[in-house]
């Protein structure tokens, strides 16, 4: 990486392991198998009938959430590259080893404040995660670094509320 803002992870790089799968060493195994969790299904007019929306707003919870968040992500890959022939990651092909990893996921619930969101689970008794949505305020990755529209050096006199 150059000399960016993102140059210094605030997690570690977890170290790899198998066959190019995408697992780190670290990452508890997701407690059911997710190549058998069906696509959520939408439809215009009637909504997501064979799956539940479940809002999250605890951080307990995210955490609790995480070796599925990584089992999902990387089921997703695969099935966008089973359909598509490829896996286009964020800074050339087959970057497998570049979804979502264990250590992020764990850095993010610690850091990000508030934490929202949303997760998709089958409608069924066995509630497997189909998808998720996380959110929050902007989020720096530095521990310094401090955003504050009303400060006079921000040039935003009469514009912050």
């Amino acid at each position: 990486m150059g000399r960016g803002a993102h140059s210094k992870r605030s997690y570690p790089k977890p170290p790899r392991k198998g066959k190019g799968t995408g697992e780190h060493d670290q990452t508890p195994p997701a407690p059911y198998p997710f190549c058998d969790v069906p696509n959520c299904r939408v439809s215009r007019e009637e909504g997501i009938l064979e799956s539940v929306l479940q809002r999250v707003d605890r951080r307990d919870e995210w955490n609790g959430y995480a070796s599925e968040l990584v089992a999902l992500s990387h089921e997703a890959g695969r099935r966008r590259a089973q359909k598509t022939g490829v896996f286009r990651g964020i800074h050339h092909d087959h970057a497998e080893l570049e979804r979502l990893s264990y250590a992020f996921i764990a850095d993010r619930a610690e850091t990000d404040d508030p934490i929202t969101g949303y997760v998709v689970r089958t409608k069924d008794d066995t509630r497997r995660m189909q998808g998720f949505c996380w959110y929050t305020t902007f989020t720096t990755w530095t521990h310094f670094f401090k955003w504050d529209s009303r400060s006079d050096v921000a040039g935003l006199a009469g514009s912050a509320g």
